[in-house]
């Protein structure tokens, strides 16, 4: 896929990279499984801080599934609590506590709250 290939170009561009972050606010339409037993796992051995900021859960699953990412040195996470909880499936999938779980810090990003009223 063509998540998977651009984190494995990450990964051997900046092998010694100790913080990442990536930002994508587009929304495409073509989600794809990230259950493909075949792919290699992408290795950040040194990444020690990881943001990111996607429009939909399925491109933060590509980190946080240790199936397709393995962050062994991992301390600071910077992710929506909306991605979070969809891929760590309400925090009970193992593939995802794996990477998550070895963090010192865990910070969310909450969406806005909008509120529609006419006294406003």
């Amino acid at each position: 896929s063509f998540k998977h290939e651009f984190l494995l170009r990450i990964a051997r561009a900046f092998p010694l990279a100790a913080h990442l972050g990536i930002l994508n606010n587009r929304f495409r339409d073509d989600e794809e499984a990230t259950n493909n037993k075949m792919i290699s796992i992408v290795e950040f051995d040194h990444l020690t801080h990881l943001s990111i900021y996607f429009q939909r859960a399925i491109f933060a699953e590509q980190f946080l599934v240790d199936t397709c990412t393995s962050l062994p040195n991992l301390i600071h996470l910077y992710v929506s609590y909306n991605s979070l909880v969809t891929v760590a499936e309400n925090f009970v999938r193992h593939e995802t506590l794996r990477n998550c779980s070895k963090g010192e810090t865990l910070i969310f990003n909450v969406p806005a709250i909008t509120v529609h009223s006419r006294e406003f």
